[in-house]
């Protein structure tokens, strides 16, 4: 259950950030917004998504 909620997170993430560079005026992405400080901070969480996905349990505390 617990990787399965990670890759739902960061599939979540990539939808997010390809549709709101690629298609902005889609209402679907209406409330998100496509400025780049916000796509950079989408890039690192999905970033750390992926790292969490790639560690086994108990983690690092810098990664929890």
């Amino acid at each position: 259950m617990g990787k399965l909620l990670l890759i739902l997170a960061l599939f979540a993430l990539i939808i997010l950030s390809i549709g709101t560079f690629l298609f902005p005026q889609n209402p679907d992405f209406w409330l998100a917004s496509g400025a780049s400080m916000y796509q950079y901070i989408r890039g690192l969480l999905a970033l750390i998504v992926v790292l969490q996905l790639t560690t086994r349990p108990p983690r690092h505390v810098w990664l929890r």
